[in-house]
């Protein structure tokens, strides 16, 4: 086998690699409904009403989870108020416009993903809640060690 060879069958195997790995990600996280708080998770400090700067890596690790199935719920007090209380209908604009400006992907913002009965109530349903105010959020985490910790958290189910 000459060299070149060696190259294309070594490329082969790691595209097939990757397809597996895809799969198998897709399979871990489908359908599974992550809800991530915004204020000091999605950013790095809770500086409400501020918006404070976007956690290293977050808008990866939001992004690779939601192209892999995953329902992504944003989940914050920050929110349109029928009131039209001028101070949180702006912060709720703003918090739209940190979310498209990070390119950051979502299915839902303070809505639940999947009916809940008649009458459901305000409660976000998800089978994990990522929050900075959480018991094992390390506040210096980023996206990528945050990553890993959702993957091998539902590898066990």
């Amino acid at each position: 086998m000459t060299k070149t060879e060696q190259h294309e069958a070594f490329l082969a195997r790691q595209e097939e690699d990757n397809k597996r790995r895809k799969a198998n990600l897709e399979k871990i996280l489908k359908g599974r409904i992550i809800a991530f708080d915004f204020d000091g998770t999605i950013t790095e400090r809770n500086e409400y009403p501020k918006i404070g700067t976007l956690r290293q890596g977050m808008d990866e690790c939001i992004n690779t989870l939601y192209e892999h199935g995953a329902e992504i719920i944003i989940w914050t007090c920050r929110a349109l108020h029928p009131e039209n209380e001028e101070v949180h209908n702006t912060c709720y604009l703003e918090m739209l416009g940190f979310l498209a400006h990070h390119g950051i992907k979502y299915h839902q913002i303070n809505k639940n993903t999947i009916p809940l009965g008649t009458n459901p109530g305000p409660k976000i349903y998800a089978c994990l809640y990522v929050d900075d105010k959480g018991l094992y959020f390390n506040k210096n985490c980023n996206g990528a060690s945050l990553w890993c910790d959702i993957i091998d958290h539902f590898k066990k189910f």
